[in-house]
């Protein structure tokens, strides 16, 4: 028998459905009529519903607006419109600002505050960001950059990092206008005396990372609420006159991670050497490490930022060991991000030294064939040998513990497969065959050399033979195969 739902969508859609196919539902139709003679809605007139990028202003009307009496009468009609401030008018915004942008940022101020809706001064504000025409920002962009850090303040934080709301969108346009004035020099003349105004907004924006995570509510703070006899006093689970900070887990694009962000490619444009980062900079990247280091999205930007600190703030990243190098499992850091970062800073073996062994050694427990072991070879390979000490010691602490067979195992092949792609910056000759030759003398457990039929690419014949031979020795009898023949097939341990 038919579930009742399906019945009911025959119900709902009868207007629209050819009569042969409706002739086996003629009794239910039939009994449902008596009971609503009226029938349902024909669901082909049915209203759709708007896209969020639906617009009652369009496109071509704005532009030719702009074309007839400029942009500040096409700013007022937006601000005008029954759905001003619809997330549409961002995408509209972007295209009207990049046909004309000298128009809308001549004079932001105006544009603004003809604007009225802090949501489409986002919107513009991103607009004349993402344009990066000469012709953008003819007085300068530090206007548009304090107006942008004034809507962060005031707008919600983003809170969907897949539907982009105003406060994403300002975001969008203080950090996309900063990070090109830090990193390319051009506008940083025409900041002049607003530059520490930037600045100070920049702090203030960070500053709340400075304070450990807001407590989430308890069950007394989310029940229903009960008439109070006596004077209203603050929430049970926080005392008096403790300020409710930023909650855990922060979106990489709140404003205050990414104003951290854009404060750290400011100090990296300031410091040339060793010691000419900003102090001011250096000390709040310690009070946030103090406090939120553990969050993923804050030390994901200070681990961007780890092989600069490395080298040009020693004196900082030295008073600050354990929070900038340290790796516990499960625990976000900056040195955890900068391992497992596929898309930042290339690849530096230096800084790897810096690294704790132990603790290097679990993440390679835990990965050992991951971002980490691949950093981790490639410093074998370009004369870092003594990165992971002893190569016999290494393998057995590789193995220890449970799953230490597969573990070991696994390094083992990427060791082989990374050397058989043949580097261009290598310089150590030997490393596989060292490393091969060490997890033999190790005492390994049964099925730790299972991937070493990998090095069958990247070995010579006289190297490969003797150590597959140790790796795989003869089975006895009938079943005895020609010890040297090549395969990539798995060696068994």
């Amino acid at each position: 028998m038919e579930p009742l739902v399906s019945w009911l969508r025959v119900w709902a859609w009868s207007p629209a459905l050819p009569a042969p196919l409706l002739a086996g539902f003629a009794p239910l139709l039939a009994a449902l009529r008596r009971a609503r003679p009226d029938g349902p809605p024909d669901p082909r007139s049915a209203a759709r519903p708007r896209s969020r990028h639906h617009t009652t202003i369009e496109l071509e009307d704005l532009l030719e607006r702009v074309a007839a009496a400029g942009a500040l009468a096409a700013a007022a009609a937006l601000a005008g419109a029954p759905d001003a401030g619809a997330s549409g008018y961002a995408t509209v915004l972007q295209r009207v600002v990049a046909a004309d942008p000298a128009a809308w940022t001549a004079d932001v101020p105006a544009v603004l505050a003809a604007l009225v809706l802090p949501e489409l001064c986002a919107f513009h504000l991103a607009a004349a960001a993402a344009a990066r025409r000469p012709e953008v920002f003819p007085a300068g962009p530090a206007e548009a950059v304090l107006a942008a850090l004034a809507l962060s303040r005031a707008l919600p934080a983003p809170s969907d990092p897949h539907v982009p709301d105003a406060g994403e969108y300002a975001g969008r346009a203080w950090s996309g206008l900063l990070t090109f004035v830090w990193r390319t020099g051009d506008g940083l003349g025409d900041l002049g005396g607003d530059l520490s105004a930037v600045l100070d907004q920049l702090h203030a924006l960070i500053e709340p990372l400075t304070h450990p995570a807001a407590r989430p509510p308890t069950a007394a703070a989310v029940a229903p609420a009960t008439p109070a006899s006596g004077p209203a006093g603050p929430p049970s689970d926080r005392a008096a006159g403790e300020e409710q900070g930023l909650p855990a887990g922060l979106l990489d694009a709140h404003p205050a991670v990414r104003a951290l962000d854009c404060l750290l490619d400011y100090a990296a444009s300031r410091a040339l050497r060793d010691g000419q980062m900003p102090g001011d900079v250096l000390n709040l990247v310690a009070g946030v490490l103090a406090a939120r280091g553990g969050d993923e999205a804050v030390a994901a930007v200070i681990g961007a930022r780890l092989p600069l600190l490395h080298r040009r703030a020693t004196a900082f990243t030295a008073a600050h060991h354990d929070e900038v190098y340290g790796l516990v499992p499960g625990r976000p850091s900056p040195a955890a991000a900068w391992l497992h970062d596929r898309r930042g800073p290339g690849l530096d073996p230096l800084l790897l030294a810096a690294l704790d062994r132990g603790q290097l050694l679990a993440v390679l427990r835990e990965e050992p064939s991951g971002r980490a072991a691949f950093r981790v070879i490639h410093a074998l390979l370009t004369g870092h040998d003594e990165l992971l000490g002893d190569p016999v010691a290494t393998w057995r602490a590789l193995a220890a513990g449970p799953g230490g067979a597969e573990t070991a195992s696994a390094f083992l092949g990427h060791l082989a497969l990374f050397t058989a792609m043949r580097p261009v910056d290598r310089t150590s000759l030997d490393t596989e065959q060292v490393w091969w030759t060490a997890a033999l003398d190790a005492g390994l457990p049964p099925g730790a050399l299972a991937d070493a039929g990998y090095f069958a690419a990247a070995l010579p014949d006289e190297v490969w033979l003797p150590l597959v031979r140790r790796s795989a020795p003869p089975l006895p009898g009938p079943e005895r195969r020609r010890p040297g023949r090549r395969t990539r097939r798995r060696a068994p341990a």
